[in-house]
């Protein structure tokens, strides 16, 4: 199977929990990722940084927030040879799932921590709800580099 497939089965568990901060269920990611998961609405988009701002309310009824900024720009499907998902592709009404790392930049001599999102997943896109969740791929990093993430809910079979 495919890591697009394994990725997408895996995700649609993620989705079914409720919405804020998660740890991503046991599957095939990039070396460094350590199970961050942020699943909530668009409230904004910034163009010139590629980032991404989400909000969510935790079980108190408290509003969580995530800004991440989108590690490349996404593969998508598309007729459209080499089409990618740019932050201001993404509609308003959108619910997503931001899977990301936690990266150090330098920003004027100092170091900034940064939320990398290397995968996207919709659950709404523009307000119509996705019946299977699509995943997209934000990374440059070939697949070839992934590893096994073992959350403890299923046991990843390595080769």
């Amino acid at each position: 199977m495919s890591p697009f497939k394994i990725g997408g089965v895996l995700l649609c568990l993620v989705f079914l929990l409720q919405a804020q901060q998660q740890v991503a269920p046991s599957g095939y990611y990039p070396n460094r990722y350590r199970g961050d998961v942020f699943i909530g609405d668009v409230q904004s988009v910034n163009k010139e940084t590629q980032e991404l701002t989400l909000v969510a309310k935790d079980k108190d009824g408290a509003e969580r927030s995530f800004t991440g900024k989108l590690a490349a720009a996404c593969d998508v499907p598309s007729k459209e040879k080499g089409r990618k998902l740019k932050v201001e592709d993404i509609p308003a009404q959108s619910v997503i799932g931001a899977l990301y790392m936690v990266e150090n930049e330098k920003h004027d001599g100092a170091k900034v921590k940064v939320n990398s999102a290397f995968a996207l997943s919709f659950l709404k896109f523009g307000g119509q709800t996705m019946t299977k969740p699509v995943v997209f791929h934000c990374s440059t990093e070939p697949f070839t580099q992934y590893k096994c993430f073992d959350s403890g809910r299923l046991a990843c079979v390595q080769n």
